[in-house]
């Protein structure tokens, strides 16, 4: 969920779907659960403009659904390095483990790259949101795990 407060957008985001999810050890192949799949399904619509931000400005503020967290920066902290971290994850397919990383030989056995079968277009629409990401990420020197 998506509201513009005094000029500033409030997320709702529900970290208890993502975990029970996950403790199933489910893929999300229709990106609706994952922290990174709600977020994408809030701000895809976004223009590009919007995640190019002053230094260290935050993208939203976000309400933990069923939480009683206040967003003084913590929980926004929290979620943005939650959905970077689901890309190099088995919950989601965009990205799958190099062959380094698959076969546990050779340098750099924790990276990931892009998945070449993931080229729906949504799975499209969902890169040009991580380009979208990037783009904040830069504007706000704003460091994220990215393998």
């Amino acid at each position: 969920m998506l509201k513009t407060v005094n000029q500033k957008v409030k997320i709702q985001i529900s970290r208890s779907l993502s975990m029970k999810n996950k403790s199933l050890n489910l893929v999300d192949t229709n990106y609706e659960w994952t922290i990174f799949s709600q977020l994408y399904n809030i701000l895809r619509f976004s223009r590009p403009n919007y995640f190019l931000k002053p230094k260290q400005a935050n993208l939203f503020k976000v309400n933990l659904e069923g939480e009683n967290a206040v967003d003084a920066g913590g929980p926004f902290r929290e979620i943005i390095n939650s959905a970077f971290e689901e890309l190099n994850s088995p919950h989601l397919d965009l990205f799958i483990p190099t062959p380094n990383n698959t076969s546990k030989a050779g340098s750099d056995r924790d990276k990931y790259t892009i998945n070449p079968q993931s080229k729906s277009e949504k799975q499209l629409k969902i890169f040009e949101f991580i380009g979208k990401l990037f783009a904040y990420i830069i504007s706000t020197e704003v460091y994220m795990p990215l393998s």
